[in-house]
C-alpha cells in the first residue's frame, strides 16, 4: 500500500501494536513514519481486550502530531 501511495506522492503512516527491533526497516518500503498503539507495556491479553480503544487513542495521538506539523510548517517556511 505504501509503495502505491508513494507513486501518487501520498505519505503512509503505520500504527503498529508494538515497535520491535528492526521496525525501521519498513521505512525502506515507503512507510513515512511509525507509531505504536500501546502507550505503555501491556500484556497480550490487555492488548486484545482493549484493541479498539488502543487504536482509537493512537489514531488521535497521531492526528495531534500531524496538526502540530501543519502549524509549524507555515511558521518555519518548511514543508514535508
Amino acid at each position: 500500500m505504501a509503495k502505491i501511495a508513494g507513486q501518487y506522492g501520498i505519505p503512509t503512516l503505520c500504527l503498529s501494536g508494538t515497535l520491535g527491533q528492526g521496525c525501521e526497516n519498513v521505512l525502506e518500503q515507503g512507510i513515512a513514519g511509525l507509531m505504536s498503539i500501546t502507550p505503555r507495556p501491556l500484556s497480550l491479553e490487555e492488548c486484545l481486550s482493549s484493541a479498539r480503544e488502543l487504536v482509537q487513542d493512537a489514531a488521535a495521538r497521531l492526528c495531534r502530531v500531524l496538526q502540530v506539523g501543519m502549524q509549524v510548517g507555515p511558521v518555519t517556511g518548511k514543508e514535508g
